[in-house]
């Protein structure tokens, strides 16, 4: 009796093992994804100021949401290789998992493989990206550069949204300075609502999506508060000519209709729209608090086009791949 104890004992443990074993080679096979699973490799720097690794990013999203729409959908995005994250590259890639996996006519299944860099992988866990691809590795986030991030996302605006990121640097931003920004946020969250998600994104999911989302990171680490925001509607661009028709005509007669071009008359008819070039709104009053700080600087991403205000001197770039939305990125000098 005890002998037929002790071989069913044994039986159950090696069956038990095996299926742990097949469990864990489906989840992370040595040689390739688990079965189902298309493999995605995320680029090596992610981020979208520079021109290479913009294009390697937009590159990474595009095939992401081509795959997306393909029922059953089931993802694995490698992030192995991944060496650098640039805040406005991380909020762009984690505004876009979030909306993938928000839109419930999907068959969408996706999960990762961790980065092997330290930094990147303590990044990836902070901002909230892990847990969207539900990665269950032990990582606590404890460098210095990556535990100050702060995450919010919502949709249109709301002021107490406002408070609860500027909140936190009550005391350190000066009155003056984090009355402008409260200002330009909450514009900000508010051209979300009326304007960025007027029409369909050009990304084949805009008629799935819920539209009207936002996502900010924000920090305050060294002297310095760093604020970014996202929003994946039409952009800058395609939104004027359907809110500020007259502006537009303007625009066009001038043969200034590039996505840079477009963007930075947007920024100056708002700063003058109240007469006092020091004021404004939105993108305006934002452009208003970087000029009256000395070190600051903004820059805007919308579709194609960068607007980058440093130093009292604007400057356009246009790029071939477009954002497919709008990354408003901004850093100021505070004291204490």
């Amino acid at each position: 009796m005890k002998r037929c104890d002790r071989k069913r004992r044994l039986y159950l443990l090696r069956i038990s093992y095996n299926r742990e074993k097949r469990r864990c080679r489906k989840l992370r096979p040595p040689g390739g994804p688990p079965t189902g699973y298309y493999q995605i490799h995320a680029p090596r720097s992610v981020g979208v100021a520079d021109l290479e690794n913009r294009r390697a990013l937009l590159l990474f999203l595009q095939n992401l949401r081509e795959h997306a729409v393909k029922l059953p959908a089931h993802i694995l995005i490698d992030f192995s290789g991944t060496e650098q994250m640039y805040a406005d590259g991380a909020l762009l890639l984690t505004a876009e998992l979030s909306r993938l996996l928000h839109i419930g006519s999907l068959d969408l299944t996706l999960r990762c493989l961790p980065s092997h860099d330290t930094r990147v992988s303590q990044v990836l866990k902070q901002i909230g990206v892990y847990e969207l691809l539900r990665y269950r590795g032990k990582i606590e986030p404890k460098l210095e550069d990556v535990i100050h991030w702060c995450v919010a996302q919502g949709t249109g605006a709301l002021g107490e949204r406002s408070d609860d990121i500027l909140g936190r640097y009550h005391g350190v931003i000066p009155e003056k300075l984090s009355a402008g920004l409260y200002t330009g946020i909450t514009e900000a969250m508010t051209n979300t609502r009326h304007h960025a998600y007027l029409s369909p994104r050009a990304d084949g999911l805009g008629k799935l999506s819920r539209g009207q989302e936002w996502w900010m990171f924000s920090q305050e680490r060294l002297g310095r508060l760093h604020v970014v925001f996202c929003d994946l509607g039409i952009g800058i661009p395609n939104s004027l000519p359907q809110t500020k028709p007259r502006l537009w005509k303007e625009i066009v007669r001038l043969g200034r209709s590039d996505d840079g071009a477009t963007i930075a008359e947007a920024v100056k008819e708002s700063r003058t729209r109240t007469g006092n070039p020091y004021q404004g709104k939105g993108l305006g009053q934002l452009v208003s608090v970087v000029e009256e700080t000395e070190g600051g600087f903004i820059q805007i991403h919308s579709n194609h086009g960068c607007y980058t205000y440093r130093k009292g001197r604007p400057t356009i770039v246009n790029y071939r791949e477009s954002i497919l939305g709008t990354l408003i990125s901004w850093s100021l000098p505070i004291k204490r």
